[in-house]
């Protein structure tokens, strides 16, 4: 058996709040009520801190909760903690409950994405993007990147390529 997470021990440095909800009749799919936006990053972390996302689930349907990159460790189930023997990337959320899980940003730079791990959730909105830097700010790549994308479709709105 693998060693326990240092995780289940690990000092809290920021503590996040999620909302997974749904719109039945537009099938339209949220993450703190915004759908999923290409050219905005939801979330900032440092490396080598710790975080507890609180991910609640207000819809009337379970969503499996996906992080790429980066494991996490489930620490509660609706406020029930939670002996989890292992990191994992993906957790249920039950219909109107919700999950509290802890992960450590410790190995990877960049910017990856979380979401629900319905593929039609998913492509209809709840979908979020975290970018991961040395100092808890929006990386330079990243704005970059951004600045581009958004260059690039305030070009395809207005007519160009």
């Amino acid at each position: 058996m693998a060693p326990p997470s240092p995780l289940a021990t690990d000092h809290v440095d920021r503590t996040r709040h999620l909302v997974f909800s749904e719109n039945t009749k537009t099938n339209q799919f949220y993450i703190n009520g915004k759908q999923f936006d290409a050219t905005h990053v939801s979330f900032v972390a440092k490396l080598g801190t710790t975080e507890e996302w609180i991910i609640k689930n207000v819809a009337r349907e379970g969503h499996p909760f996906h992080i790429h990159v980066n494991d996490f460790m489930v620490m509660a189930v609706n406020g029930k903690p939670v002996q989890s023997l292992s990191e994992q990337d993906t957790v249920p959320l039950p219909v109107k409950g919700e999950v509290r899980i802890r992960m450590h940003f410790n190995r990877f730079v960049g910017t990856y994405v979380f979401h629900c791990h319905i593929v039609a959730h998913e492509d209809n909105g709840m979908m979020g993007i975290i970018d991961v830097s040395k100092n808890g700010r929006l990386s330079k790549k990243t704005q970059q990147a951004l600045d581009k994308m958004n260059r690039q479709m305030a070009g395809q709105h207005m007519g160009g390529h």
